[in-house]
This record gives structure tokens, sequence and C-alpha cells, in this order.
């Protein structure tokens, strides 16, 4: 007879042997989670619409073409320079351009659309669409055979080569149409039938390759010539107006995904009214913490950053760098430092910045909340990193108006809130030892944020972990917590002897 053995869970065992349980010592588990993640809309003239996409920095600086478009030095690409001069990563949307319905028509009107030609349709819709150069030659080396070739501006993005226009393959930049349907009259009756593109050129008598006209279809007439098409430009592509629901479809998509910081990129006071509730209700009702930046917000809200600095490029004109300062910010701010502050931090990018607020004015500008650049012996730096929070009381003091405050606050709400539904929800019961696993989580937790300098004087007295009102519930209390803040005053007394 066999011994009984194997894992147990009671000894409750009946056969004689050896059964033993394995599991690794009780460590810490929560992990600070990383930060210069930023989420972004973008009006983008490249790329699919209405799809979040993670792109790292060095993804867009090596592949900025093949993912929007546009090389990264292009004037199209200055927002998301901006962006990446400090944000390591980026939940980058394409806004969808769904335009306006027009009062008069009730039509819609400057709606994004796809550039098009007889032969192929732009992959994306969008104004890069035009730039899209299709040419078509004979084969030189291959009888019958045909080089069917992609250009974007000066720039060949694919090429194929095909006996058969139906054997051609879409590419990153176009869908080929491989077939129309036309309203001919039969028998005095109107008829829709598919006529298919094909080359003029078949194989000769005798040749074992398929030729083009297959029998039982119905071909496009004239034919593409043998002699090719030297090259045909797609046209019609346009950008489109974004709308306050395509701004709505962005904040829906990127409710699921966890980052530092939004953009809102827009000057429109409706608009920026609909990210600013947004960001309200995820960060009060959801839980989840991150900080908005938006164009001149008054929100009165620790969550929202509002840039009231004006600024310009000195050679792009273009609607682009109207709002690039908004990713600047929206970059610096995700990428800053848990122990960090913005505060005296130096504008980098390619803008001009206003910078003539008199002093008296930039007092009154940081009491009112408003995020300010100023002059600092010819260089352009962050006068106070603050929020829009101003109704202090003493339940909230000014250490909240303070964007490193929040910046740490933040990270502890989103740090726990993953530790806890990762380790503890549904698997750890609630008893005393339970929670007392998840207290030691929590002050070795916190014990790495006093190490990083982002608090100090951690006394673990102050942190409680007890059962809840309910059965299922922990309360967790952190008594005391003292978040340091970066030096931005100087007073000093100086005696002269």
């Amino acid at each position: 007879m066999a011994h009984g053995g194997g894992t147990w869970v009671s000894q409750n065992k009946r056969l004689p042997g050896t059964y033993v349980n394995f599991a690794s010592a009780i460590r810490a588990s929560a992990t600070l989670s990383d930060r210069g993640i930023a989420a972004v809309p973008v009006a983008l003239s490249w790329g699919p619409v209405g799809e979040v996409r993670q792109i790292t920095n060095g993804d867009f600086q090596k592949n900025s073409f093949n993912l929007f478009g546009f090389d990264y030095t292009a004037d199209e690409m200055l927002p998301l320079r901006e962006l990446f001069l400090h944000a390591t990563k980026a939940f980058v949307y394409r806004l969808g351009g769904s335009g306006h319905v027009d009062e008069d028509t009730d039509e819609i009107v400057n709606a994004a659309a796809a550039a098009a030609c007889t032969y192929a349709t732009a992959k994306y819709p969008g104004a890069r669409g035009n730039d899209i150069r299709i040419t078509i030659t004979p084969d030189p080396d291959n009888t019958h055979y045909f080089i069917v070739r992609t250009l974007v501006g000066a720039r060949e993005v694919d090429k194929q080569n095909v006996n058969r226009w139906c054997d051609l393959a879409d590419n990153d930049w176009v869908n080929w149409i491989k077939s129309v349907t036309a309203t001919e009259t039969v028998d005095e009756e109107e008829v829709t039938v598919i006529r298919y593109i094909h080359f003029a050129q078949t194989p000769a008598q005798g040749e074992t390759s398929v030729p083009d006209t297959e029998t039982g279809k119905n071909y496009v007439t004239p034919a593409i010539p043998a002699a090719g098409i030297a090259g045909i430009n797609l046209t019609g592509g346009a950008d489109g107006e974004n709308s306050a629901a395509d701004h709505q479809a962005f904040l829906a998509a990127i409710e699921s995904y966890a980052f530092n910081t939004m953009c809102c990129p827009s000057t429109n006071s409706g608009i920026i009214s609909l990210y600013v509730a947004n960001t309200k209700r995820v960060r009060d009702d959801l839980g989840k913490k991150y900080q908005l930046v938006a164009w001149q917000a008054a929100a009165d809200y620790e969550g929202v950053i509002g840039l009231w600095s004006e600024s310009h490029h000195d050679e792009i004109t273009s609607a682009v760098a109207d709002t690039a300062l908004l990713y600047w910010l929206t970059g610096a701010e995700a990428g800053c430092l848990i122990k960090s502050t913005l505060t005296n931090s130096k504008y980098d990018g390619e803008l001009t910045v206003d910078v003539s607020l008199s002093q008296s004015q930039l007092e009154e500008a940081m009491e009112l909340g408003h995020f300010v650049f100023h002059n600092v012996n010819g260089e352009v730096r962050v006068l106070e990193d603050i929020n829009t929070f101003v109704s202090v009381t003493k339940r909230k003091d000014t250490l909240f108006q303070m964007n490193q405050t929040i910046r740490v606050c933040d990270q502890i709400a989103n740090d726990i809130a993953v530790l806890f539904n990762t380790i503890y929800l549904g698997k750890v019961p609630n008893n005393a030892t339970g929670r007392a696993a998840l207290w030691n989580d929590i002050y070795v937790y916190l014990q790495e944020l006093e190490r990083l300098e982002a608090i100090q004087n951690l006394n673990p007295d102050n942190i409680l972990c007890a059962e809840g009102t309910e059965k299922r519930a922990v309360y967790v209390m952190i008594g005391g917590l003292n978040i340091v803040n970066a030096m931005s005053q100087l007073y000093m007394d100086v005696e002269i002897m």
C-alpha cells in the first residue's frame, strides 16, 4: 500500500505519510509606481482615430514617421516634441475630427476625410493623405509584370511587383481599390454591376501565368495602360474639426489607463469645463489620481493645473503651436520626481514664452492659482509649481496648493490601491493576521517614500489598520504624514558687527 503524501490545508489526513507545504517568507509587497506617464489627445493628420496608443520617448524619437506620418522634426510633431522633453511614456489618442452640424442644412461639415484616387484610398483620414502618390511602371526584367510604388512626398514607403492588380496587398499607407460599382442600363433596366480594375497587358499566348482578364469578370474600361502611370496623387484628405464629442470619446477611452498627468489641448471654455468635471469625477468618485493641465482653468481644485502664460513659435504659425506649451507642462509635471518640484525649472522647449508680467502681477497670479513663467536673468523659468486650489481651510491648507504635495498624495493613493487590489482583495482574510500583513506592507512602502525624501519623520505608531464597520471592510489611518516640500523661499537676517 502506498503511503499518503502531498500538501495539506487541515491536519485531517487518514493515511500515514508526509504532507508538506512550501511558502515564501512574508516580505513587503508594495512598490513605488513609475512616474513620467502622460495621457494626451492630439489633433493629428495621420494615424488611427479613436485609439489609445502607448508611445515611449524612444519610440517617438526613432519611429515618428511610421507612428504619426511625419519625421521627428516636422512642424506637425511640435506638441509631441514638447511633451517628450520630460515625459517617458504617453498614452496618445488621435482626436476624431468629427466636425459639427451646420445649423442651416443639418449636415455634418468640416469632418475628417481620407484622401483617395482611382486606385487607392489613404489608410487613415487626414490631410497627410494628400502627400501620397502612386506610380505604376512596367517591370523591365519581368515581362507582363508591373511595379507599383507608394510614395509619401519623395519617400518610397512600399513597392510591389505584380502580374495582376488584384494581387496587390494593402500597405501601411493605402488600401488598394480592386473594383468599383457602376449603374448600367441592361434591357432598359438600371442594374448595379461590379467592374474590376486590371492591367491592359496580358500574358502572351502559350505562357502559363494567369492573365488579369479572368473569364467571367467585368472589367473597368479603360484598363491601366501597358505603359503604366507616371504618378497620380491622392486628394481630398482633411483633418477635420474636433468637437466636444471627440474629446468625450477620448475621456471615455482613457479612463481605464493609469497615468500621472492629462493634457486638455483646447482653449474652448466648454471643452475645458468638460475635462475639469471629468477629472473631479475620476479622482473623487473612482479614486484614480492624476492631475489635469488645462488652459487658464480656474477650477479651485488641487487636481487641476491652470496654465496662464501665452506662447508662440517663431517659425511655426499653424494651429499646432497654439497649445504646444500645454504639452510641455503636461510632460514636465508627469516626469517630475516624487521628491521634486517644477518651481524655478527652466523652460527648455522650442516656444517663445511671454514673461512680461510685473512683480505685482506675478504675486496676483500666485494668489489666484495661476501657473505662470517669468524671466530670471534672461531665462524662462517656472514661477511656482502650483495648482488651481485657492479655497484654503484648516482641513486643507496651503500645502495642497503645491503640486509637490499632490504628487506625493496621489502616489500614495494610487500605489496603496494597487497593493490592496492585487494582493489582498478577495484573497486575504480580514482578521488580525491579515490586517497586520497589510499594515506591514503600507509601513514598508512609506519607508521607501521617506528614503526618497518625499516624506520625513515617519512614525509607525501613526499608522492604524483596523476592522471597518463591516466584516469585509478594513480601515486604514495614516496620521501626521509629513510631506517634504522643496525650498522656494529664503529669509535671512545678517548682523553687522
